[in-house]
């Protein structure tokens, strides 16, 4: 019976291996940086209570990364502090993002179902 010789990797061999897999990581880990960069829509800044309050459910949908509800948006809005002296908040809210979605040509948002939004 033979027997199998065990080889060794050089150790300068596994060194030079192992830096082509950081520099191979690094690189990695540029190209979804980048891509995370390019998913984000850049929003005009708005002066308006509509405009303002449609750019933040489009913050809201970026940070979790998909659709919305109702009952996300509203504390959002709020704590952005965007409907301040208005005394039915949330009918307003309903109001702005109703027509919204129902714009023709421009709407920024879509109603994906009852209460939960999307960007178009």
């Amino acid at each position: 019976m033979k027997k199998v010789q065990n080889k060794r990797i050089p150790l300068v061999d596994l060194r030079m291996r192992l830096n082509s897999l950081d520099e191979e990581r690094d690189a990695i880990l540029k190209l979804i940086a980048s891509y995370e960069q390019s998913d984000k829509i850049e929003l005009p800044p708005s002066f308006t209570m509509r405009g303002q309050v449609v750019n933040a459910v489009i913050e809201l949908i970026q940070k979790k990364k998909g659709y919305v509800t109702t009952r996300e948006i509203f504390p959002y809005v709020e704590k952005k502090n965007i409907l301040k002296g208005v005394e039915d908040k949330k009918a307003l809210l309903a109001i702005i993002l109703y027509q919204e979605v129902n714009k023709k040509g421009s709407s920024r948002l879509k109603k994906v179902a009852r209460g939960i939004y999307d960007i178009k």
